[in-house]
């Protein structure tokens, strides 16, 4: 098989996927540099742009910024992707990458979940376009069908995410999709107030003092004066009876 020019493979991952999402930047890597193998590029002709924890629906972005810019000197003939989404989320965007930019400097792109044809032709814009609109659609579809079920849960009182720190997701079967206190970040909570409050102390003195007493943040983490400062803050809004933006209404910490 004649070894082609050279190939570029992009991956994207944003923030809220990088936790949860299947489609993470090395099961897409891996994935695409074995596509460009399989479409005769040898290794060494891969040139790869990764753009970790960035946001679909600007192109805005380091890792595209960089291989437009290389696009536009000629460093690759061809682009793939996993997937349509991960060039962009906005499909005026992709019509424009696409059938614009990428179509006048000659660079062909392809993605893995449209079929093998040539998205450059008529015929390949046509099919192209009625999957891009449907995909689209789909996706607004899911949205709409998760935004009603998140609404009801929320009437019935349930929550979602991961609870902010003070609280734990109820073990009782009978309280499930609730949050209870934990009682050890509970009194760690209290400590910080006593510090801050009482003491006067900074947000960067607290942090200092809870990481030298071995008192670690969520998940075995350091704090940070941030992290301090979202604690304390959470306390105050609470106590005012406020509602945390995103977040269900909760009684007082």
């Amino acid at each position: 098989m004649a070894v082609l020019h050279q190939v570029a493979i992009y991956a994207r991952v944003s923030k809220e996927e990088e936790e949860h999402s299947p489609q993470s930047i090395e099961n897409q890597l891996n994935f695409l540099r074995q596509w460009a193998g399989q479409l005769g590029y040898a290794p060494e002709a891969v040139l790869q742009y990764v753009d970790r924890g960035e946001t679909g629906a600007s192109l805005d972005r380091p890792g595209l910024n960089l291989l437009r810019a290389d696009a536009k000197e000629g460093k690759f003939d061809k682009v793939i992707c996993f997937k349509l989404d991960r060039l962009s989320r906005n499909l005026d965007n992709i019509r424009m990458l696409v059938f614009g930019e990428f179509k006048e400097l000659r660079t062909q792109v392809a993605f893995r979940d449209l079929p093998d044809i040539d998205i450059t032709s008529a015929n390949g814009e046509m099919v192209f376009n009625t999957l891009a609109n449907l995909a689209q659609w789909q996706r607004r579809y899911t949205s709409e069908v998760t935004s009603f079920h998140l609404q009801e849960m929320k009437k019935r009182g349930l929550v979602l995410g991961r609870p902010p720190y003070g609280f734990k997701k109820a073990e009782d079967p009978e309280m499930k999709g609730h949050w209870v206190q934990d009682e050890n970040e509970q009194a760690v909570i209290q400590d910080i107030l006593t510090l801050c409050k009482d003491q006067g102390r900074s947000y960067s003195e607290v942090a200092r003092i809870l990481n030298t007493s071995n008192i670690c943040a969520r998940s075995g983490k350091r704090w940070y004066p941030k992290t301090v400062r979202a604690v304390v803050l959470r306390k105050l809004t609470y106590s005012l009876g406020l509602k945390p933006r995103g977040s269900p209404a909760r009684s007082a910490l």
